[in-house]
């Protein structure tokens, strides 16, 4: 263990690049993730996402788990579409004579 460290020490040119690289890659993925929760108005997300540095795994869980596959206006005409088929199918019941 001791040799492995020494020779990080040695060439910090290896470290930088790694460092370097894994900024890169954070910076990306969370650019995405924050972009798609600020479009989609998830404020929990964005702000566990902004202030946790996780090397990207966080955005890339919420990239492909918890974001919202089509937009809002679009699940809402959805949801009304499938609320008509549904009043359609069901005729209104007839009230009881007493």
């Amino acid at each position: 263990m001791v040799w492995y460290l020494n020779q990080i020490y040695q060439s910090p040119g290896y470290v930088t690049l790694t460092l370097i690289a894994l900024i890169a890659w954070t910076m990306i993925w969370k650019g995405i993730a924050l972009w798609h929760a600020g479009k989609h108005n998830q404020k929990g997300w964005f702000v566990v996402m902004f202030l946790l540095n996780t090397a990207g795994l966080l955005p890339i869980i919420y990239l492909l788990g918890f974001k919202p596959r089509k937009d809002p206006e679009q699940i809402e005409e959805v949801i009304v579409e499938s609320v008509k088929r549904k009043a359609v199918k069901k005729p209104a019941k007839k009230e009881s004579k007493k």
